[in-house]
């Protein structure tokens, strides 16, 4: 394959294209405003898409419908659309962007490309690894000469609903870590909030419609290791922060990261909404406590301490 597309110019581009230059992939970048950028690739009209096979979607979250709603003039049921959004469509509760793409272009021919590939690293020459869920074996395949190189492997899994869930609700435990690790409460707290996170997490993405044993793979167990790793996600600093004000309240009333909690809020109460009684997926109504206000960082690991535990 010669060239692919590129729609949108989010945060994963310059990974991205790290990435498509070790399998000497030319790539052509279209995105719906007049964005300023420096990638190194060719902007082109939205009609030269139409000729790339496979497009990555990379647009932020915020502009998702907007740009899949100008692709979808483009895109046939041939073409290959991929994304890597660990986020629910704001506005729209439990939307995620397969959901979306299908709703606004004509292809199914859908991948969600995620799991421990911190696109920061990758940009900087950094190995890594990813898994690339999708209903469609071809797909993969494609995926796989696009992307596969000495630095960069790639996994495979048939459940794309489960892996964008898990990815996107893992992300409410890795705030929960940050506030563990702020405390210094020690590797045993920690790794007891992994795994009961991990948990609670594939019991919601089964009730969701998702396969059981997609949270414990790369979409959800890898993307949370890397969260709680290094510097962390947005989330795991929201919550290294919270831990610093003895509340998330301050940090809401700043208003500085109100994206990332709106966002942290939509994946937690889609979890919620398939909870069962009052003690059932304890990490997410902590975190639902913090954002409401209604706990304080003290109260939230009181209850955390005293959930009933889980058979093992």
């Amino acid at each position: 394959m010669n060239r692919i597309g590129i729609a949108g110019l989010g945060p994963q581009v310059p990974g991205l294209l790290s990435l498509l230059q070790e399998t000497k992939t030319d790539a052509a970048l279209w995105d719906l405003d007049d964005i300023e950028s420096d990638f190194g690739s060719p902007r082109v009209g939205l009609d030269v898409l139409a000729d790339t096979p496979v497009i990555f979607f990379c647009p932020p979250i915020g502009r998702a419908r907007e740009v899949a709603r100008e692709l979808g003039e483009i895109v046939t049921g041939q073409h290959v659309l991929i994304h890597f959004t660990r986020e629910l469509e704001p506005d729209r509760p439990g939307v995620t962007l397969s959901r979306l793409l299908r709703q606004e272009t004509a292809t199914h021919r859908l991948g969600f490309l995620t799991g421990p590939m911190r696109h920061d690293d990758i940009a900087k020459g950094m190995s890594g690894a990813g898994a690339c869920s999708t209903n469609f074996p071809e797909v993969q395949e494609l995926l796989s000469d696009i992307l596969v190189s000495q630095r960069f492997r790639l996994y495979k899994s048939s459940d794309i609903l489960g892996s964008e869930l898990a990815a996107c609700l893992t992300r409410a435990i890795a705030f929960v870590g940050g506030i563990a690790h702020e405390l210094q409460l020690g590797p045993s707290i920690g790794s007891t909030l992994f795994t009961r996170g991990l948990a609670e997490t594939s019991h919601a993405v089964t009730r969701l419609g998702g396969q059981p044993r997609t949270t414990f793979g790369m979409a959800g167990s890898g993307n949370l290791f890397m969260d709680i790793h290094g510097d962390g996600s947005r989330e795991f600093r929201l919550g290294r922060e919270a831990a610093r004000h003895g509340s998330l309240t301050p940090i809401i009333e700043d208003g500085a990261s109100a994206t990332t909690i709106a966002s942290l809020e939509r994946t937690n109460d889609l979890a919620l909404s398939v909870g069962k009684g009052n003690e059932d997926l304890g990490i997410f109504r902590a975190v639902r406590g913090l954002i409401n206000g209604e706990m304080s960082i003290m109260v939230a690991i009181e209850y955390l301490m005293n959930l009933p535990v889980f058979d093992d």
